[in-house]
């Protein structure tokens, strides 16, 4: 299934690039969050003394409480689903849910919240701004994880107050160290990083292999003339680990420019400087003739370069991720490019039966049935993106040259 928000060509585009994780790679999606929940859990445990028995239990145990895009009110100690004026849908405290009367008696008679509306129309605002200590949305299987964990410590407080809440939680410092920890990149060398010694350890069982038949439709897309590019937020130590593992080991032939620790959404909208990627120096001028791979920098630049390689003074860029904030409202938002949502929800929406994350208790990703409203992601991916696709294995069987129509979720 692909829903497209507007009519959609991909002849239009000079410039086609992608995303790497959970784009082009794809995760075992369980074993991913699982790994990454049971990692955060022990570290809050053994360094900052959090009851192993409010967090050190299987996710499995809460699994319809997973759901992409839920956001963390973290004053208050609640997990939101949004609509997309901000207003607040659905909301647990802890992992408790609360009813429509206790909603309104937090947020008001309309369910708004002053800082989820803001949160809404500008996501750059509370990304890192003076608010991001108040708000937080998790946007993909990396941090899928997080509102459990935020809402059992929750539950764990609770418990010690007496069953009764706080009147203001201070934990999300902790929950961000975890974060932090689990990804630390200067430990994929040297295996101290429990997630990637454990990942090269066993990557079949949280790796996907691409078929041959997406290999050869990927290899086309350089062959029909055009420029294609990869930009990721992965260093280069550990997504070229992961792409050759997934793709092939020549798999960097498929692409003429590629962007490692792009550090998105900022790479649209700043203007840090390229890196080359053995040294850390920086890359005053991009010359594809001595380097096509580089780390870091910015969106301008390397505009730049498509206009000299292309020859066109406004080559048309087409961009491709799984993130709505760092590959499709930042880009789309401040007119870099054209973007296409990956979103493995629509399978849920036909197959809910079959698909892991597919949650009751939160409702569809896309379409709140209970409020009669768009949620926020699903607004985002309406209004910003030019297609939604399930995966990019879904254009193996769909040739990207067709023209799409504007369709409803």
């Amino acid at each position: 299934m692909a829903v497209s928000v507007s009519e959609f060509n991909s002849d239009d585009y000079d410039c086609i690039g992608f995303d790497l994780d959970n784009t082009l790679v794809e995760y075992v999606e369980f074993e991913l969050v699982t790994l990454i929940y049971d990692i955060s859990a022990n570290y809050l445990v053994n360094h900052r003394e959090y009851d192993a028995e409010d967090i050190l239990r299987p996710i499995t145990e809460d699994i319809d409480f997973l759901r992409k895009g839920l956001t963390l009110d973290m004053e208050r100690g609640n997990v939101l689903s949004l609509g997309s004026d901000g207003t607040v849908l659905r909301v647990c405290h802890g992992t408790e849910v609360l009813e429509e009367e206790d909603i309104k008696r937090i947020y008001g008679p309309d369910k708004k919240w002053d800082l989820a509306v803001e949160h809404c129309q500008d996501f750059l605002n509370t990304w890192n701004g003076e608010n991001a200590d108040r708000i937080r949305s998790s946007l993909d299987y990396f941090d899928m994880s997080v509102p459990l964990l935020f809402a059992r410590i929750v539950d764990g407080i609770d418990r010690k107050n007496g069953n009764k809440p706080l009147e203001k939680y201070d934990i999300w410092s902790h929950i961000l160290e975890a974060v932090f920890y689990v990804y630390r990149t200067e430990t994929f060398i040297d295996n101290t990083g429990e997630y990637y010694r454990e990942v090269k350890q066993n990557p079949s069982k949280y790796l996907k292999k691409c078929s041959t038949k997406f290999l050869e439709w990927l290899k086309s897309l350089k062959a029909s003339g055009k420029l294609v590019f990869l930009i990721t937020g992965s260093k280069n130590d550990y997504g070229n680990y992961i792409a050759d593992y997934c793709l092939t080991e020549n798999w960097q032939d498929y692409f003429q420019v590629i962007v490692y620790f792009a550090k998105k959404p900022g790479f649209f909208v700043q203007n840090r400087p390229f890196l080359r990627c053995d040294s850390n120096d920086i890359v005053k001028e991009l010359n594809l003739e001595s380097e096509n791979s580089f780390m870091e920098g910015n969106w301008s630049q390397l505009y730049d370069l498509f206009c000299e390689c292309t020859g066109k003074t406004n080559p048309k860029c087409l961009y491709i991720g799984d993130n709505l904030i760092q590959d499709i409202f930042t880009p789309a938002f401040y007119k870099c490019c054209d973007t296409i949502a990956v979103a493995k929800e629509l399978l849920m929406e036909e197959h809910p039966n079959e698909v892991l994350f597919c949650s009751k208790r939160w409702g569809s990703f896309f379409y709140d049935d209970l409020n009669n409203r768009y949620t926020v992601w699903g607004n985002v991916i309406k209004k910003y993106s030019k297609l939604c696709i399930p995966s990019l294995q879904w254009f193996v069987d769909q040739s990207l040259q067709k023209t799409y129509k504007q369709l409803e979720y």
